[in-house]
């Protein structure tokens, strides 16, 4: 038993520790990603480089594949050096989605459901900090854009009533 879980455990580190296979070495068909050296869905760690030609190599995208689909955080870098942090599920976008400029500094955070739009989606100025959009989606559709609410000095409060959203202030009492 002790050395069953003693090589469990060796395995999963093994596995941890692996170097990332190169994105170019994956072909899709159907939407799922092979290996093309073992001809099967691929399941373990990805990454993309930015072309050079002076021999750095800058890590693009990185990631993980499970049966041939994206899963789990995916980091895209920008050249600018900002960069997206996203969460897959089965190869769709699936909880939360964020963000940044060069500086770290959060731009947007947004939320999805088995690759749509869904929930609050949020942009702020880079500069300031301050937010500059809120809007709601549902189900991939825009389901409410408040006219720039922060503009004013108190932000208008969301309710939802019946799957629509409306303003609160100019709710009937």
């Amino acid at each position: 038993m002790k050395t069953s879980v003693a090589m469990l455990l060796f395995l999963l580190l093994l596995q941890g520790c692996s170097q990332p296979l190169e994105i170019g070495q994956l072909e899709i068909k159907n939407d799922i990603s092979y290996s093309k050296i073992e001809k099967k869905p691929y399941t373990g760690k990805v990454v993309s480089y930015f072309p050079g030609g002076n021999g750095e190599k800058r890590v693009h995208e990185e990631g993980f594949y499970r049966a041939g689909r994206k899963q789990g955080t995916w980091i895209t870098w920008k050249w600018d050096g900002g960069r997206q942090e996203a969460e897959y599920e089965a190869g769709k976008l699936h909880g939360k989605t964020l963000t940044f400029d060069a500086n770290d500094n959060k731009t947007g955070e947004y939320h999805y459901q088995n690759g749509r739009l869904h929930g609050y989606a949020y942009t702020w100025n880079p500069v300031n900090g301050e937010m500059t959009e809120l809007s709601y989606y549902k189900e991939g559709v825009l389901a409410y854009l408040p006219s720039n609410p922060y503009n004013e000095k108190f932000p208008k409060i969301l309710n939802q009533i019946s799957g629509e959203f409306r303003d609160s202030t100019s709710a009937a009492q």
